[in-house]
């Protein structure tokens, strides 16, 4: 008998942040014994890697079995002949869903993702972005009409442990709600001036954060507590349980492999 054929899985890097996202899943794909990644990845996410990660463009190739320059529109992930299971592009920030939906392949990147909606095959998008705009949400509601097509945002889950408390939740109550009701930033994201302004107002709440990036060979964990001071004069710094980015980012990554029937260790469902 001949030796069996590998699964051959494309993944595209865009340069949406949400990097340690991609790293996250290639790492666990290169766990599956039968699968064999083919990476490509933008300039835009070359620039993005370093910033959340500190990611040399070395240590990005090294993540994937076959690597291919972007600019090479000619390599095999170009061509339908190349068999493969279907694509990942993680993240997919609103410039290459863009050129994915309306066909504009002007680079390896949407190149592969047209080619693998033109044969039929998955693909998954983890578009990041908000808020949305109305020319944002055409683009997902035109892929989303494809076959085998999946928009599949990054969304954070909470039933995981729900006795829990995560820290992500703020950065994103800060972008959708505080900063839109004109309420203001909480310490996350701040100068050290408008820290220092903060402190001098009387009311102060400030939220600490700790993480580690295990590159290249896990997820980006976060670990220690939140501490918040709510009332001027007052005492009321507290510990909280937090539960880590690297299982929230797991969860993410479990639910991109489910169209591919691939089920990822200590990936948690409901019973």
């Amino acid at each position: 008998m001949g030796e069996k054929m590998m699964k051959r899985i494309v993944v595209g890097i865009s340069g949406a942040s949400g990097f340690p996202l991609a790293v996250c899943l290639l790492n666990e794909l290169n766990k599956v014994p039968d699968v064999e990644t083919h990476l490509v990845y933008s300039y835009g996410a070359e620039l993005t890697a370093r910033q959340e990660s500190g990611f040399a463009p070395e240590q990005i190739r090294a993540l994937a079995d076959v690597c291919y320059e972007n600019y090479d529109i000619g390599a095999a992930i170009a061509s339908g002949t190349f068999l493969t299971e279907g694509m990942i592009v993680m993240p997919c920030s609103m410039k290459t869903l863009s050129g994915i939906a309306h066909g504009y392949s002007e680079n390896l990147l949407l190149r592969a993702a047209d080619v693998t909606i033109k044969e039929q095959r998955k693909l998954i998008l983890a578009v990041r972005e908000t808020p949305l705009s109305p020319i944002h949400l055409e683009n997902m509601l035109t892929l989303s009409r494809l076959h085998n097509v999946f928009i599949m945002p990054p969304v954070v889950t909470y039933y995981i442990n729900q006795e829990e408390r995560a820290a992500v939740p703020f950065a994103s109550a800060e972008k959708t709600g505080l900063e839109k009701t004109g309420v203001g930033k909480t310490g996350a994201g701040k100068t050290e001036a408008e820290k220092n302004d903060a402190g001098k107002t009387g009311t102060q709440k400030s939220v600490s954060r700790s993480g580690t990036f295990d590159a290249p060979g896990d997820c980006f964990s976060s670990g220690g507590s939140m501490s918040r001071d709510l009332s001027a004069g007052t005492e009321s710094d507290y510990s909280e349980t937090v539960l880590s980015v690297k299982d929230m980012e797991r969860h993410i990554v479990g639910k991109m492999l489910q169209p591919f029937g691939i089920e990822m260790e200590g990936f948690r469902r409901w019973k």
